[in-house]
């Protein structure tokens, strides 16, 4: 499956470097701690989104699932420029 420690989206959900940092500073809030979990998981499954959605509805509400899925496409689109 995938690695959650070579991820680009890991290296800049969690950069110390503004310029580098997803989502940018004046673009958004940072991701919390339990956002980034969450993305770790996902990669580590594979990067599969219909698996992350069920075990993120299994623990939470819908509301924060609309979040945790726009930072992802959002995230996916940006890095795929």
């Amino acid at each position: 499956m995938g690695n959650p420690d070579a991820s680009e989206v890991i290296k800049r959900s969690t950069s110390a470097d503004p310029d580098d940092l997803m989502p940018p500073p004046d673009h958004g809030k940072p991701l919390k701690a339990e956002e980034i979990d969450l993305l770790r998981l996902w990669i580590k499954e594979g990067g599969h989104y219909q698996a992350a959605i069920q075990r993120y509805l299994a623990v939470t509400h819908l509301a924060s699932l609309t979040v945790v899925a726009n930072i992802i496409l959002n995230l996916d689109s940006f890095l795929t420029k």
